[in-house]
């Protein structure tokens, strides 16, 4: 929640930031923040079967290495990639997320998965790695 308000305070007066970010909480972000992170898994699922109906290499790649959503996604989701991705690239996701809402954040991990692993190079290079 800091990343996401550190980007409302860097464009906005403290109080229009404040309120800028319990709007987000609440339209945008219900249940993200709560005991369990129960919406961050939930999407994190969602976003693995999203990988798994479009590259189900890439999934069984993954699963392979014990690779779950939840190790990449609660760093994704709860900073709205702010802490991940070059500024310009977080604005425009940004962007489409104040208007999309949520799936856009799953949309972009989803594209980042299968953009880091659609090499099969650098999948044999991973997978040369948990033999040592």
């Amino acid at each position: 929640m800091t990343s996401i308000a550190g980007i409302l305070l860097m464009l906005m007066p403290a109080e229009q930031a404040f309120w800028c970010l319990v709007s987000i909480m609440n339209k945008y972000l219900p249940g993200y923040y709560s005991d369990g992170l129960l919406a961050v898994q939930l999407d994190g699922r969602v976003m693995e079967s999203l990988v798994h109906d479009i590259d189900p290499e890439i999934s069984a790649f993954l699963g392979r290495n014990d690779v779950q959503a939840t190790f990449y996604a609660v760093e994704w989701f709860l900073c709205a990639y702010t802490r991940t991705l070059p500024w310009e690239t977080v604005l425009r996701i940004w962007d489409m997320f104040l208007c999309e809402g949520v799936k856009v954040l799953i949309k972009t991990g989803v594209t980042l998965i299968l953009l880091a692993f659609s090499d099969k190079k650098v999948r044999d290079v991973c997978d040369s790695l948990t033999k040592l």
